[in-house]
């Protein structure tokens, strides 16, 4: 099962779910829309997107099933407008959501975790932090994504329930990075910026060893992962010697605990990956 967005013949963008026995479906849009897209599917094939309403410009973050259609998720408090990136098999989702900053009133994006029973949550920030995103939840409802700390630029976190959000670091000397996908094993990827504070290259982080850099494409000067399943397998994107931007995989071939070194296989070159 595959989601997204594509336009449908009026040329109207509409979030889609695609099967090899039925092929898209187009899932719809909130009452009086016009726009949806779909970020995120669990094994249950509930979809987790956005979708504007009313045929106003406002998006609210939705959980579609085959059997309950589209429902809304509605904002946090005093907010006006949510969108939904990932969902996991408890029907949990985690997305973005506007709310009232408390210093100056203003509406800032904060990291939010849905669930059936308690409804919208808001994650919080980094310590002294004005904003957050969520990106990814795990079976755990282990939520990773990227939020400003105070003072600073922007870091990848990982939020649990019991510990709250936590600062995952940088690439070595860098100072910002953004976290997209967690796997259950609490295996985290994203993306950070190095220490010239230009380029760019994915990483994977490990709750033993730490953040380690996942390499780029030969002659290539950027990559970014976004997702990371239980046999070690990630997804990413990168650029060529070209400049081009390919879709690429990683395969971790060892435990990491085995070591502070470990090895990626990206597009069929082993790249050393070293512990930040």
């Amino acid at each position: 099962q595959v989601v997204g967005s594509a336009r449908n013949a009026q040329r109207r963008t509409r979030a889609f779910l695609w099967e090899a026995a039925t092929g898209m479906v187009e899932l719809g849009t909130l009452p009086g829309g016009t726009s949806s897209a779909a970020n995120g599917i669990n094994s249950f094939g509930q979809v987790a997107g956005e979708s504007n309403f009313g045929g106003g410009a406002l998006f609210h973050g939705f959980l579609w099933s085959a059997g309950g259609g589209l429902q809304d998720l509605g904002t946090l408090p005093g907010g006006s407008s949510s969108l939904a990136y990932a969902i996991n098999d408890a029907g949990q989702v985690v997305g973005e959501a506007d709310a009232p900053d408390a210093a100056t009133g203003d509406l800032l994006p904060r990291a939010f975790l849905w669930d059936p029973v308690g409804g919208m949550r808001d994650l919080g920030t980094l310590a002294g932090g004005r904003f957050s995103v969520a990106r990814g939840i795990n079976a755990a409802g282990q939520v990773v994504g990227a939020s400003e700390p105070a003072g600073g630029a922007v870091r990848a976190f990982l939020w649990d329930p019991v510990a709250g959000m936590r600062d995952l670091g940088t690439l070595g000397g860098g100072t910002e990075s953004h976290a997209y996908g967690v796997n259950e094993a609490g295996q985290v990827v994203g993306g950070a910026v190095l220490a010239d504070g230009v380029t760019a290259h994915a990483f994977v982080l490990y709750p033993a060893t730490g953040m380690q850099d996942l390499g780029i494409l030969p002659g290539g000067s950027w990559s970014q992962a976004y997702a990371i399943n239980g046999s070690g397998l990630v997804m990413g994107q990168a650029t060529t010697a070209t400049g081009d931007d390919h879709v690429v995989l990683w395969q971790l071939n060892r435990a990491p605990s085995a070591s502070d070194q470990a090895v990626a296989t990206m597009q069929g070159a082993p790249v050393p990956v070293a512990r930040a």
